[in-house]
């Protein structure tokens, strides 16, 4: 049989066991933080890449409608844009 000094606490286990827990769950709360800093950044990045685009587009109908260029010249434009677009 074992001694009472070598007998395990069941206690000191327990107490054991929820320090791990904490401490993944405190890891896994930073990487989530992380993350959200990382998107927050992300969404202000594509917002103002849409808002550059569309102001781009904006110019080019402009011009098509005020009849500063001709609807083949506009179509040229956009097919010009978003090819360099997509290249960026």
């Amino acid at each position: 049989m074992a001694s009472a000094a070598s007998a395990v606490n069941p206690i000191t286990l327990a107490i054991n066991a929820g320090s791990q827990v904490l401490q993944i769950g405190m890891k896994l709360l930073a990487q989530h933080d992380e993350r959200i800093t990382i998107a927050k950044e992300e969404n202000a990045a594509v917002k103002q890449a849409v808002a550059t685009m569309d102001n781009d587009l904006q110019t080019i109908f402009k011009a098509a409608n005020a009849g500063e260029i001709t609807a083949i010249e506009a179509m040229a434009l956009v097919r010009t844009f978003l090819l360099g677009t997509g290249n960026s």
